[in-house]
Formats: structure tokens, C-alpha cells, sequence
């Protein structure tokens, strides 16, 4: 019997310690047990999951988009240029001659006529002739021939091709 009665003593002090113990960690944060003691629901991990993802996601779309941009443009330029060359070379080319230096009209003429039939076509909407010094001599827009402007170091080193 004296052992029972110790059993039964033991017992209410650990009921007793384990009741404590509750109490001190419901209203004394700092006292209370690791975050993992705690059950998490399995809709607050998926959530978290989910928020996770979703960030992960927008920043590769982010990052894919801005290169994707730069790259297309790049490609758009050196497309442009291309083309550009081609055409100068083989339909503008022929018909250059010193009038268009000196503005001779029937020169003009001739290669205003190679231009629109020619050149403007597609992707290509406007073409003008510069001299080194910035003054347009031929343009299909006929108010800009004979206006200066400054040219860039990157426009006079293709003036110079």
C-alpha cells in the first residue's frame, strides 16, 4: 500500500510539473518551447508553398522578359542594318554619281525615281544621303535635303564604309 500512495504521489507532482510547465509557456513567451513543438496545418504549408513558388516564378519571368527585350532589340538593330547595307549596295549604289554632291537635279531625279521604286518597300520607310560634315543631300522627304546636323562618332565611322 505505502507503494501505491508513492506511485500516486509521483504522479500528481508530474501532472502537477507538466500543468506548470503549460501554463508558463501560454503567457511567458520567452519560456516557451521550440516553434516545432507546435503542429502546423497542412493548408498553411501549402500556402506557404504556394507563395513561395508563385515569387520564385514571377522573378524568372521578370529576368526573362528583360533579356528577351534586349536581345530582340539587338537583333531588330543588326536586322536593320542589314538590310539596310544590302539595299544601299545594290539598288542605291549604281546610281550615285558627283551630281548628287553638287545637287543636280536630273541626278536627283534618277535616284529619287531608284528610291520609291526600289527601296521603300517593307521595313524601310525613310532613306536620306549625308555628307561627312552632317548636310543631307539626298532625302525622299524633300524638306530635309540641305539641313546640317551633328553627327555622332558612331554615324561618322559608317559614313566612312
Amino acid at each position: 500500500m505505502r507503494r501505491a500512495a508513492l506511485d500516486a504521489l509521483r504522479a500528481d507532482r508530474w501532472a502537477a510539473k507538466r500543468r506548470e510547465r503549460s501554463t508558463r509557456a501560454t503567457t511567458d513567451p520567452q519560456s516557451a518551447s521550440s516553434v516545432f513543438d507546435e503542429p502546423i496545418s497542412v493548408s498553411r504549408l501549402v500556402l506557404r508553398y504556394a507563395v513561395t513558388g508563385l515569387l520564385a516564378l514571377v522573378v524568372v519571368a521578370v529576368a526573362t522578359a528583360l533579356v528577351s527585350r534586349s536581345l530582340g532589340t539587338r537583333a531588330a538593330i543588326e536586322d536593320a542594318v542589314r538590310i539596310t547595307s544590302l539595299t544601299a549596295g545594290v539598288a542605291v549604289e549604281p546610281v550615285l554619281d558627283d551630281g548628287v554632291l553638287t545637287g543636280d537635279p536630273a541626278v536627283l531625279a534618277a535616284l529619287d525615281r531608284v528610291v520609291r521604286e526600289e527601296v521603300l518597300r517593307g521595313s524601310l520607310i525613310r532613306v536620306k544621303i549625308w555628307d561627312p560634315d552632317g548636310t543631307i543631300l539626298y532625302s525622299d522627304e524633300d524638306r530635309l535635303i540641305g539641313d546640317r546636323f551633328e553627327l555622332a562618332a558612331d554615324e561618322l565611322a559608317s559614313a566612312d564604309r
